[in-house]
C-alpha cells in the first residue's frame, strides 16, 4: 500500500512520507496532515460509489451542514483513478476535522442535543438535494439482496416479516427522503463547540426515524445492560429534542423509534454476518447477536 499511497501523493498538496491510517472497514482511510485520503481497491468499491459520497459531502458543505471539504487534484479532479500493477485504485482527499471523538459515557447532554440538531439538519437540507442525482433507495442495498441467504430459522422467518413490514410502511416527503445511515458516535467530532459530521459513503433514502436509531442502537452498546432502559430515556429525549429545532418528524413515526433500532440490530447482525472474517471473537458475538433476534428482542 506504500507504494500506492507514493503514487497518489504526485497528484495531491502532500508527502508521501505521512501518511497515518486511521482504519475505515478495509483500513483505507489515511490523514496526511491537514487532510483525509479514501483509497479503494476496485473490488472494493465503485467509480460510482465513490462520485456519491464526494457528490453528498460537497452538498452538505456548500449548504452548510458542517462537513469536511473535497479537495480537488492537481488534474482538477475531485477522485483520481490509480493504476499500480495491473490493479486499479480509486481515491479521493477531503479536508482533515480536527475534532474530538467523544465516548459515549462521557457525552454531555447538551452535546446529544447537538448531535440530534445536526441530523435534523441534515434531514432538512437533503430534501434540497438534486432529484437527478441517483441515489439508492433502502432495499436497492445489496446487503439486503443476499439477506436471506445468510440465514437460518428461525432468523429467516423473523427476518422476512421485518422487511415485510418495512416495505409497506410510507414513503412520503414527510417522512422519508436522504439520510446519512452511519451516523453513529465514531462519524462526528466537536471541535470548537461545533459538530461536524463525516462519512457520508453510506448516505441513502430511507425513513428518518432510521438516522436517529442508529446514533441510539451503536451507543447503546457502550452502556451497561441494567443500566440501558434509564439510559435510552434521557438519551432519545436529548436526541430528539435536538432533532425538532432543525425539523419536524410526525409523533406516529418518532413513536416507531424503538422498532428502527430493532431494525439496526438486524442490519448489524447482517453485515457483520457477511464481511467480517470469522474467528472465535467474532462467532460469540455473532451468537450473542442472534440470540436477541431469534427472540425479536432489542437491546434497549
Amino acid at each position: 500500500m506504500q507504494a500506492v499511497l507514493k503514487k497518489i501523493a504526485q497528484y495531491y498538496p502532500f508527502t508521501a512520507d505521512r501518511f497515518v491510517c486511521l482504519g475505515g472497514f478495509n483500513q483505507h482511510v489515511f490523514k496526511n496532515n491537514s487532510y483525509v485520503l479514501k483509497v479503494f481497491r476496485e473490488d472494493q468499491a465503485s467509480i460510482e460509489q465513490l462520485e456519491h459520497e464526494v457528490n453528498v459531502t460537497a452538498f452538505m458543505n456548500r449548504a452548510g451542514v458542517p462537513s469536511a471539504k473535497i479537495v480537488q487534484s492537481f488534474n482538477g479532479r475531485e477522485i483520481e483513478h490509480i493504476l499500480y500493477r495491473g490493479v486499479h485504485y480509486f481515491c479521493f482527499v477531503q479536508t482533515h476535522i480536527a475534532g474530538d471523538s467523544i465516548p459515549i459515557t462521557d457525552l454531555k447532554s447538551t452535546q446529544v442535543y447537538q448531535w440530534g440538531a445536526s441530523i435534523g439538519a441534515l434531514h432538512e437540507t437533503g430534501k434540497l438535494y438534486p432529484h437527478k442525482a441517483k441515489v439508492q433507495h433502502w432495499h436497492e442495498e445489496s446487503l439486503l439482496s443476499v439477506a436471506e441467504g445468510l440465514l437460518e430459522e428461525p432468523l429467516q422467518s423473523n427476518w422476512r416479516n421485518l422487511y415485510n413490514q418495512l416495505s409497506a410502511l410510507s414513503t412520503n416527503h414527510q417522512c422519508y427522503g436522504l439520510i446519512h445511515h452511519d451516523f453513529h458516535h465514531e462519524n462526528i467530532r466537536f471541535s470548537k463547540n461545533k459538530l461536524y459530521i463525516l462519512d457520508y459513503e453510506s448516505a441513502i433514502h430511507h425513513w428518518y426515524i432510521y438516522d436517529l436509531a442508529i446514533p441510539i442502537y451503536h451507543a447503546a452498546l457502550f452502556i451497561e445492560k441494567d443500566k440501558r432502559c434509564q439510559w435510552y430515556e434521557s438519551f432519545s429525549t436529548m436526541l430528539l429534542e435536538g432533532y425538532a429545532s432543525k425539523t419536524t418528524l410526525q409523533k406516529k413515526w418518532v413513536d416507531k423509534l424503538p422498532y428502527f433500532v430493532y431494525y439496526r440490530q438486524w442490519y448489524s447482525y447482517l453485515y457483520f454476518e457477511k464481511h467480517l472474517e470469522k474467528n472465535e471473537q467474532v462467532t460469540q458475538m455473532l451468537e450473542k447477536m442472534k440470540s436477541y433476534l431469534a427472540a425479536e428482542k432489542t437491546i434497549i
